[in-house]
């Protein structure tokens, strides 16, 4: 009837979105054969290879995204226009250059596992960059369950994406200067890259920028008692230079995305205080008597 609300029929990008998100689950947790990430990432260490907890926040990642692969399955959510037209296939297609990504690596293929990193990370921005034009709701649901997700997987794929270039380096050369190089042209990536988004780009998505702030501390944490080969290789000047870097571009993310949200938070609060009207003042009583 008229007074029922419209129920929409799933769709087949609802359906490849959990097909995407359970290849992908299985593929992380069981693998297809080759060396665990963390066997690989211990091999082939490089001065810019963090702490091995940094990597915890795939947790966060498979978990947020497996919330939004249930509520896109709900008859209220599936034709809303952050799934619909700010996902729609894109999902689906990250998850499967992901599988073909952690594949890569997990045999050390670098050079080709990098280059679907790189298709990953453009299939993730197009989601941010198609969300990102669709005006949001305003809710926390709207945000923190349909949107933030894909920030922060979105952020960390652009910090791996530099780690992934330390690997190369790694084993194309086994010069010491060639490999803090590289350290360094990745830190001046992930720098212009957070300019970029939280200073020039003006966006209110803030979250993309946190998972670049926590790889960035955790090479920091690293380099505070690295490896006996990293010692080996590098001097104490060139550790501290890397150390210090990193723990400088972790701080000014975090302040300068503070500043900003706080900003926002003003600014929003100022915006409905403009829009709220003002109360009408009583007519005073007349006295019918003053005219006598």
């Amino acid at each position: 009837t008229s007074g029922q609300p419209i129920r929409y029929k799933l769709h087949i990008t609802n359906y490849l979105n959990v097909v995407g998100y359970i290849l992908r689950f299985i593929i992380t947790f069981v693998g297809v054969g080759g060396e665990k990430h963390a066997t690989v990432l211990a091999r082939n260490q490089t001065i810019f290879t963090p702490s091995g907890w940094t990597f915890s926040i795939w947790g966060l990642i498979l978990t947020t995204e497996a919330i939004f692969v249930f509520l896109q399955l709900l008859p209220d959510h599936r034709r809303l226009p952050a799934i619909k037209k700010g996902i729609g296939y894109w999902f689906f297609t990250t998850c499967i250059l992901e599988i073909v990504w952690k594949c890569l690596f997990s045999y050390e293929y670098f050079f080709l596992s990098s280059v679907f990193m790189l298709f990953t990370l453009a299939s993730l921005i197009t989601i941010v960059s198609k969300q990102s034009e669709i005006p949001p709701d305003g809710t926390i649901q709207d945000y923190w369950l349909l949107r933030a997700p894909f920030s922060i997987h979105c952020g960390w794929i652009m910090f791996y994406f530099a780690l992934e270039m330390n690997l190369l380096a790694v084993n194309h050369t086994k010069k010491a200067w060639t490999q803090i190089e590289w350290a360094i042209v990745s830190l001046a990536y992930l720098t212009c890259t957070a300019i970029y988004i939280l200073i020039w780009k003006r966006t209110a998505d803030v979250a993309i920028v946190l998972p670049i702030a926590w790889g960035t501390f955790g090479v920091a944490l690293e380099l505070t008692d690295p490896t006996k080969k990293i010692n080996k290789t590098f001097g104490n000047g060139s550790l501290t230079t890397i150390q210090v870097t990193s723990a400088t571009l972790c701080g000014g993310i975090l302040c300068i995305a503070i500043i900003k949200v706080t900003i926002m938070i003003f600014a929003k609060h100022a915006e409905q205080y403009e829009d709220k009207p003002e109360p009408k003042r009583p007519e005073p009583k007349r006295d019918n008597y003053s005219q006598v």
